[in-house]
C-alpha cells in the first residue's frame, strides 16, 4: 500500500469512515482529505473461498464509500496478478449475472 500511495503522492493510514446514515466503514487506507480509499489483501496466488468472500466484502463496502464520497478513488490491492485476475473474474461473473 505504500508503494500505491507514493504514487499518488498521498500519505494512507488505516481509517474509520462514516457515512451519512452513520454507518461506519474500516478502511485498511485513507488520505487525510477523504479522497481515496483502498482496502488491500496480501493474496498472492489464486484466491480460496474465503479470500473471495473477504474481498466481494470490500468491494461492497467500497462501492458504499464511493456512492457517498463520488469524487474519491476507491480501490482494492492484491499482493499478485493470480488474485488479482480471479477477483477480475469473479466481479464480471457477477455483472452477468446482475445485468
Amino acid at each position: 500500500m505504500r508503494r500505491y500511495a507514493d504514487s499518488l503522492g498521498v500519505d494512507l493510514a488505516p481509517s474509520p469512515v462514516v457515512l451519512p446514515s452513520g454507518a461506519c466503514i474500516m478502511v485498511d487506507g485513507a488520505d487525510p482529505a477523504g479522497t481515496v480509499f483502498v482496502e488491500a489483501h496480501a493474496v498472492a496466488g489464486p484466491l480460496g473461498r474465503l479470500d473471495v468472500v473477504r474481498l466481494v466484502q470490500d468491494v461492497f463496502e467500497l462501492a458504499l464509500l464511493r456512492h457517498a464520497h463520488p469524487a474519491s478513488r476507491t480501490v482494492v490491492l492484491v499482493a499478485g496478478t493470480g488474485a488479482r485476475d480471479d477477483l477480475a473474474a469473479h466481479v464480471a461473473r457477477t455483472r452477468r449475472r446482475t445485468s
